[in-house]
């Protein structure tokens, strides 16, 4: 599911929610049809769409994660280095980068230094990586977005 849906759906659910709380609290003078059992249901109710609201707002959309294939089928394993290096990164850019591993596009290339591989992002952008001792995994280790510069 998409991030605005997300937030669009978690929205209805908060004024829903709000809006079965408040009424269940108010009552017309000479209207006594509920009962308190049945406002406790009600209130209950109310409390579990605001809650449930709150949760889909704090939740992250599909599009912000990454990758666990690449296109070729190797594992991905990001390192806290990575994960901390593409925060506020085009997330699609680094995706689409990454799907590629393995597969011989995306001008992947061994360092000069002989210690690992990177793959690029954008003209000056390169995620660095490594393959385990059976190329079955690929360990992301950093993203660099002035890989050249």
């Amino acid at each position: 599911m998409k991030k605005r849906d997300l937030k669009f759906t978690g929205i209805i659910l908060v004024i829903l929610g709000v809006i079965i709380l408040v009424n269940s609290y108010t009552t017309i003078t000479g209207l006594t049809i509920l009962n308190e059992s049945a406002k406790t249901t009600i209130s209950i109710l109310g409390i579990m769409f605001v809650v449930g609201g709150i949760l889909l707002l704090m939740t992250r959309g599909g599009k912000g994660r990454l990758e666990r294939l690449s296109d070729a089928n190797v594992n991905l394993e990001p390192t806290e280095k990575f994960t901390k290096s593409i925060r506020r990164h085009n997330l699609a850019d680094i995706n689409a980068a990454i799907r590629k591993i393995g597969t011989g596009k995306g001008k992947e290339e061994r360092l000069k230094g002989g210690d690992g591989y990177s793959i690029r992002v954008s003209k000056g952008g390169r995620v660095l990586f490594d393959y385990d001792d059976s190329h079955s995994t690929a360990i992301l280790e950093e993203y660099n977005p002035q890989h050249y510069e």
